[in-house]
C-alpha cells in the first residue's frame, strides 16, 4: 500500500506580494539547494483541504513560483534528507513536490508523476486513500517525461524520498508485497543526462503489525544487509517524535504505539548504505 498527494499544476510567477495570505492550511521547506533562487524557500499549501494550489515564497515575500491544477495530475509529495547537511531541521519532513535543481541544470521546474490506482478506506477509526503506485515518472513542467521508475514484479511503491548524499542526488524507493514486507532500493540521478541509475542491493526491512492499537507494540525487523544506525518517526505534519539508536549486530527494534498520537506516521530507517522507510497508522 502506498499513500501519496494528487493534484495537478500549471505555472506561473510574479515579483512581489505584499504580505503572506492570512490562512496557511499548510507550510513546508523548499531547502535553497533544490532551486536555482539559492535561498530557502517556503510553501503554502492552499484551497483547503484539496490542496489545489501551491506557492513557493522566498523571505523577503516574493512569490516565487506557483503551482495550480490546471493542466497536471498525479502529483507526488516527496520527502527529502540530506546527509550531506544533518544538522539541517528540514531532515526527514520536507515536501518537495516541485524542484529545479535535482534532475537537471536548466531553469524549469520537475516534479514527480504517479501511475496506478487509487482506493478510498475508512472504518471505525479513520479513512485514509490508498495508492496502488505501480510506477512514477519524473516530469519537467511543459509535460516533458525526464525518466521513469517501476516497482519490481508483484510490488507496489509505498515511499520515496529524495536523498543528498556525498554532493548527489539519490531518489530512495521503498516497495512492498501484499505481506507488507518492504524493499528499499536506491537510485542515483545524472544531472547530466537527466537520467537515473539503480544501484544493486537492496535495503530490507519490515514493520509489524503498519496498523495499531496504543496498547499495541510496534517492531522494526532489520534485514541482514541493513546496517542501519538508527530508526526514526515522522509525523504527518514532518517532525521527527522519535529516534532509536541501532547497536551494531542489532536485528530488531520495538516502540509502543502509545509513544505516538492517533495517525499516520512514517518510520525509516538510516544506514551507511541509504535509508528506508514505511507508513504506519496508530489508532
Amino acid at each position: 500500500m502506498a499513500t501519496a498527494m494528487i493534484l495537478g499544476m500549471g505555472v506561473n510567477a510574479q515579483t512581489r506580494v505584499g504580505v503572506m495570505p492570512m490562512v496557511w492550511d499548510d507550510l513546508a521547506y523548499l531547502p535553497a539547494e533544490l532551486s536555482m533562487s539559492g535561498t530557502p524557500l517556503i510553501l503554502h499549501l492552499d484551497e483547503g483541504d484539496d490542496y489545489t494550489v501551491y506557492n513557493y515564497y522566498t523571505n523577503t515575500l516574493s512569490l516565487a513560483a506557483s503551482f495550480s491544477s490546471e493542466n497536471f495530475s498525479h502529483l507526488m509529495n516527496v520527502g527529502y534528507n540530506d546527509l550531506d547537511n544533518p544538522t539541517e531541521s528540514y531532515e526527514w519532513g520536507c515536501l518537495c513536490p516541485f524542484s529545479q535543481t535535482m534532475f537537471n541544470n536548466d531553469a524549469d521546474w520537475e516534479y514527480l508523476r504517479w501511475n496506478g490506482t487509487a482506493d478510498t478506506i475508512q472504518d471505525a477509526y479513520y479513512w485514509d486513500v490508498i495508492y496502488h503506485i505501480t510506477s512514477f515518472d519524473v516530469v519537467k513542467q511543459n509535460g516533458t517525461v525526464l525518466f521513469s521508475i517501476a516497482a519490481d514484479n508483484n510490488l507496489t511503491i509505498d515511499y520515496v524520498l529524495a536523498l543528498k548524499w556525498g554532493g548527489e542526488y539519490f531518489l530512495v524507493v521503498t516497495e512492498t508485497n501484499e505481506e507488507e514486507e518492504y524493499t528499499t532500493i536506491l537510485y542515483r540521478i545524472d544531472r547530466q543526462t537527466q537520467g537515473v541509475s539503480r544501484i544493486d542491493g537492496a535495503l530490507p526491512f519490515k514493520v509489524r503489525p503498519t496498523v495499531a492499537d496504543r496498547n499495541q507494540t510496534f517492531t522494526v525487523e532489520l534485514g541482514d544487509g541493513n546496517n542501519a544506525t538508527e530508526v526514526q518517526v515522522v509525523n504527518a505534519l514532518g517532525q521527527v517524535v522519535k529516534t532509536i539508536p541501532v547497536q551494531a549486530g542489532q536485528r530488531e527494534v520495538t516502540f509502543r504505539a502509545s509513544d505516538l498520537k492517533g495517525g499516520m506516521h512514517i518510520v525509516g530507517t538510516r544506514s551507511q548504505k541509504g535509508q528506508g522507510a514505511c507508513k504506519i497508522i496508530v489508532k
